[in-house]
């Protein structure tokens, strides 16, 4: 893939300083493929769980939903993960889980540059002790932004 990211999960937030992987871990790249249409392909996959006709463990999954969309800076994508894409995250309000995004900018021969939610000079692969804590939470109003008329 050219231009894409790469979403990191530790659906149980159990990692261990210098661990790698484990059976909740889950690894996708998402962007467009070779005909141009939008794909999550599954590279690390939970235990247990299998993609395509042939079950396989990494491919593209056609459980989760992609769109992507020109704009006129570049393109937008939105994905959804399904609970069957994450079998191990509780999907209740208070649930933790490790998170990383590593994005791609890539216009053929190699990367030109990336953008890393962790560490400098560390990427997720393989780090899920460094990806960071998300928690879950209902669908309350989030806290509103003060603005120059409110003070």
């Amino acid at each position: 893939m050219y231009d894409s990211f790469q979403v990191y999960f530790d659906q149980r937030n159990n990692a261990v300083p210098a661990a790698k992987y484990d059976g909740d871990d889950v690894v996708y790249s998402v962007g467009l493929d070779k005909a141009g249409k939008p794909v999550a392909y599954l590279e690390k996959s939970p235990s247990g769980r299998f993609v395509g006709e042939n079950n396989a463990m990494t491919g593209i999954d056609r459980d989760v939903t992609v769109a992507y969309r020109r704009t006129e800076r570049g393109y937008d994508f939105e994905v959804l993960f399904p609970p069957a894409a994450l079998p191990f995250l509780k999907l209740t309000q208070g649930s933790l889980l490790g998170f990383s995004v590593f994005v791609h900018d890539n216009d053929g021969v190699k990367r030109k540059q990336d953008l890393v939610l962790g560490p400098v000079q560390m990427t997720p692969f393989r780090h899920p002790w460094a990806w960071k804590c998300v928690k879950l939470v209902n669908d309350a109003p989030l806290a509103r932004e003060t603005t120059v008329d409110d003070k």
